[in-house]
């Protein structure tokens, strides 16, 4: 992402770019997983909370959880964690 500092010492982001690797299978919630492919819905909500600037989180289960497993759709759906690094934010 990129970022600029505010006069109040806030940062504003103003472009961002979100890329996924070609090396993985990926399936969308519609699909049937073979077991090897991950969930495209979960991943993109995790790397657009990256875009709004939270971190990983040592939580299990919530979406910004540093890992998922392959056919794992759960990080679509933001937990309470996630929640509260949002409402920290903004």
């Amino acid at each position: 992402g990129y970022y600029t500092q505010r006069s109040n010492g806030t940062w504003r982001i103003y472009d961002a770019d979100i890329v996924t690797s070609v090396g993985r299978d990926w399936a969308s919630a519609g699909e049937t997983c073979s077991g090897t492919e991950f969930r495209i819905e979960g991943v993109m909500v995790h790397e657009v909370g990256h875009l709004l600037g939270i971190g990983h989180t040592n939580v299990s289960g919530a979406t910004m959880f540093p890992s998922v497993s392959a056919c794992n759709n759960g990080p679509a759906s933001t937990e309470a964690d996630d929640d509260n690094a949002v409402n920290n934010l903004y």
